[in-house]
Order: structure tokens, then sequence, then C-alpha cells
């Protein structure tokens, strides 16, 4: 928690629940269920499949050189929920629908 808000490695996180995770020069892209999301370091306006969207504050680089990005905000565009348990110190994120859509094989 930095500042009031909750940001977490995406990169790690997402890749270990099946989301495909794209990793560039500051950047990452995170795609799962036929969305995505694609955040750059140091700002605060990330791209997702309906345009550009403003974050909550800006991602930073943190522990073990990754990229943090706030929560919430990846969990909106994703149609994911985060919740927060203080009595363990755990956030859980979750879909917010079982529907999982099968990809376009081009």
């Amino acid at each position: 928690k930095k500042d009031g808000v909750w940001f977490i490695p995406a990169g790690q996180l997402m890749n270990n629940i099946g989301a495909t995770v794209v990793r560039g020069e500051g950047k990452i892209r995170v795609e799962v269920y036929s969305r995505f999301i694609e955040f750059t370091e140091n700002s605060d306006i990330a791209l997702t499949k309906d345009g550009e969207m403003k974050l909550c504050a800006k991602v930073f680089r943190g522990e073990k050189e990754q990229l943090y990005v706030p929560v919430d905000d990846l969990c909106k565009p994703l149609r994911m929920h985060a919740t927060y348990f203080a009595h363990n110190n755990f956030i859980s994120i979750e879909s917010e629908t079982e529907e999982r859509p099968v990809p376009v094989q081009p």
C-alpha cells in the first residue's frame, strides 16, 4: 500500500492465474478473458480495449524490478474485482464472470 492505494506486481500475479503477460521496456500488457490492459512505467494512463484509461496513481518499478500497478485499476477493464482481507494481509482477485470466452484463432 502506497499513499493509500494498493499496488501489485501485475505481471507476476496475472501470469500465475493463466493470463498472457507481455513485458516490454518499461511496459507490461495483461491479456485475459478476451480483454487487455497495458501499463507504462511512471505513467497514470493505461491502454485498454476501450481506449485510454486514467489510473488513480502512477505505475512504478518496485521490488525485484517488477512494475507495480494500482490493483483496482488493473481489475476494472478485465472485469475482475479485488478484496483486501486485513486479518491476514491478503488481496483476493476474482473474475466477475465464470464465462471463459474462446479466443479467435487467426
